[in-house]
């Protein structure tokens, strides 16, 4: 059920993700239109925090449990 609760999901977890899909989604968050005017330092921050979350999405471990949403799939599986 889970697996097909996330369709998103393309990897078990965020290591087993290539760099260079890591690289080219940066690459793609610092081209958006809302950053452009912010200062460089606050802009890698942003950026850092989205591809974190999006990394998340990417990866089945990192989904939460469809049964109890306060819990990670990770946590079920430890």
């Amino acid at each position: 059920m889970q697996v097909m609760a996330c369709s998103q999901v393309q990897y078990l977890s965020i290591k087993a993700i290539p760099e260079s899909i890591v690289h080219k989604e940066k690459e793609l968050e610092r081209l958006s239109e809302n950053l452009l005017s912010k200062p460089e330092n606050i802009k890698e921050r942003i950026v850092d925090k989205k591809i974190s979350k999006r990394l998340g999405e990417l990866a089945f471990l990192e989904q939460p449990f469809i049964k109890d949403d306060s819990l990670l799939v990770k946590d079920i599986v430890k």
